[in-house]
């Protein structure tokens, strides 16, 4: 497998658009985070996003629009939630004409509802697709995801999606992701074993994020003392061929270094997210929060909405009263700080 595409080093290769920042330009973003619906057929105990949660869509017509000005603006979408993409039916549209356009598609998605006929199309025209699985414990699943697991059809699918790809020769990446949550080291190991007898790409385990307004808060302590465990594990499991990603906040969890210690959200200037409302949200950690919303794409252009006067008041300051401890932006917000001390 290549190197791990999921960190931060990436900000590297944009030199020219890191030097704009460095210099106080508020630029376009790269990377755009993509909500199809506002509806979840799981309950996940550390879901950020399930406040926000609403009977909402994103129509052809809204993802005809999108894709227009998408492909004008930026190098890559991660379609995901909101609620569960694949609750929408218009997925596998939207994945064709992102990839259409040009644009680098990654998919995350619980999994449940991916269907034999959809698989051809994600291995076709996405560079990457990562199973939220968390476990492969019943108990435990119904406990951390709120519904029954359904680990048959989960087994069977991610299968297929690794079959399609040596049929295809396709370059995809497959994973799942483990969220650190109340699991134990051994069904950690076990959820390991279930995702490398599938034959994918990889496994990445990252802690829960600290969420403000909820109960939803990272054991730390528990965290301290299963970190060696992880690494562990790490090495027992990972092969050329598939790949256990610990997630690098466990560092910063291991070392007692999680704070923001600068003071913008520089790391915005890189990303941005549009809803399964067609707003434009400043970080995909908040998507449907309209503290955080830039304006609706049905009424505004994106181009307009990038340059709106909260988008930069946003990025001078950082908005503590909801900004999660370790969010999408937080390690990229670190570089910068660095860089521009």
């Amino acid at each position: 497998m290549k190197k791990n595409q999921f960190n931060n080093d990436k900000l590297f290769f944009h030199t020219e658009k890191l030097r704009k920042v460095l210099q106080g330009e508020v630029i376009n973003p790269i990377v755009y985070e993509l909500s199809l619906s506002g509806v979840c057929n799981c309950k996940c105990g550390y879901c950020c996003c399930q406040n926000y949660n609403n009977n909402q869509m994103l129509s052809i017509e809204d993802i005809n629009r999108l894709v227009s000005q998408l492909k004008n603006n930026a190098l890559a979408i991660t379609i995901t939630g909101g609620g569960e993409p694949f609750m929408n039916p218009h997925i596998t549209y939207c994945i064709k004409e992102l990839k259409k356009n040009h644009l680098s598609v990654g998919i995350i998605s619980n999994g449940l509802l991916i269907k034999s006929d959809d698989i051809p199309i994600i291995i076709e025209n996405a560079s990457f697709i990562r199973i939220s699985l968390d476990t492969v414990n019943p108990k435990s699943y119904k406990e951390i995801r709120g519904v029954d697991a359904d680990l048959f059809r989960l087994k069977k699918n991610l299968q297929q999606l690794s079959f399609q790809k040596k049929v295809m020769n396709s370059g995809i990446l497959i994973g799942t992701q483990i969220v650190y949550y109340k699991q134990s080291v051994r069904d950690i190991e076990n959820t390991i074993n279930f995702s490398k007898e599938t034959g994918i790409d990889f496994i990445q385990i990252r802690p829960i994020d600290n969420v403000p307004h909820t109960e939803i808060r990272q054991n730390s302590r528990d965290l301290l003392v299963h970190f060696k465990e992880l690494n562990y594990l790490k090495e027992k499991y990972s092969t050329p061929e598939f790949q256990v990603i610990i997630n690098d906040k466990f560092d910063e969890l291991h070392l007692q270094n999680v704070k923001k210690e600068y003071y913008q959200c520089l790391g915005a200037n890189f990303t941005a997210a549009v809803g399964h409302d067609m707003d434009l949200y400043f970080c995909c950690a908040n998507i449907g929060n309209p503290v955080f919303s830039l304006g609706n794409l049905r009424q505004e252009s994106l181009n307009k909405l990038l340059k709106t006067k909260k988008r930069k008041e946003m990025m001078e300051h950082i908005c503590s009263e909801y900004c999660q401890t370790q969010c999408r932006n937080h390690k990229m917000n670190k570089i910068l700080y660095q860089l521009s001390s």
